[in-house]
């Protein structure tokens, strides 16, 4: 035990005295274990994971924990890895559907809008190397980013992991007009984050102004095939006359 005899007694918790059942000195900060019939320096607890007591011997760590549980129950470890992968995955996913839904974007709009960043970002740099050089003048195209990039632009399947194929640019790229895309495009969609989390939990077509929009919408069809069911009629009874 005098490799274990670090601390001294405080004359509270322990105090300098023999041990009733083994007959040793106890040291300061050790207990007797009766499972194992010892005493162990600097107790912690008694481990059921490990089956003996932890110390000073035996520190009560968890990469022990896992040592032992990867050695007795080798599912276990494997299950609680799989979940570990998982959560980091799912983790991720949840921060970026809780982005776009704070920032009112569907993930379509998402990556559309990677690709306008992308264009507005490409030809920003092409018209102010172009201004450096003297080769066009001053002059920001009508409509800004926004016109460029839907004359240029074409549509992408988008699943579950983003784009099936990437967004390409039909002219943009090769593209010899050098000009100024003005201020990046705003997201008019984006209300704030109260309002968009709102419009998530409560969808705008669940609100009464939709709804009777619809029924509006309904009673105008319906009077309209009722008129021109009414108008055939009577062009089949002149017919017939």
């Amino acid at each position: 035990m005098a490799l274990f005899d670090h601390y001294e007694y405080d004359n509270l918790l322990y105090t300098d005295r023999e041990c009733p059942t083994l007959k040793i000195r106890k040291i300061a900060r050790s207990k007797y274990d009766r499972c194992t019939n010892r005493h162990v320096p600097r107790f912690d607890h008694y481990c059921g994971w490990l089956n003996q007591a932890t110390g000073d011997e035996v520190k009560a760590d968890y990469f022990i924990v896992l040592q032992y549980l990867s050695m007795r129950h080798f599912e276990i470890v494997g299950v609680l890895l799989l979940m570990s992968v998982m959560s980091v995955f799912l983790g991720i996913f949840l921060v970026f559907h809780l982005y776009i839904t704070a920032c009112n974007m569907t993930t379509n709009e998402f990556f559309k809008w990677r690709a306008v960043e992308k264009f507005h970002k490409k030809e920003k740099k092409r018209y102010q190397e172009a201004l450096k050089d003297g080769k066009v003048k001053p002059v920001t195209k009508n409509g800004s980013a926004k016109t460029a990039l839907a004359d240029h632009s074409s549509d992408t399947d988008v699943g579950c992991t983003g784009p099936l194929s990437n967004a390409t640019l039909k002219d943009g790229e090769n593209s010899k007009e050098i000009f100024d895309p003005g201020l990046m495009p705003r997201n008019i969609y984006n209300k704030g984050v109260v309002a968009n989390f709102m419009e998530i939990l409560r969808p705008l077509s669940m609100r009464d102004e939709a709804i009777l929009r619809q029924m509006k919408s309904l009673k105008q069809e319906a009077d309209s095939v009722h008129t021109n069911t009414v108008n055939r009629s009577s062009m089949k009874s002149k017919n017939a006359n």
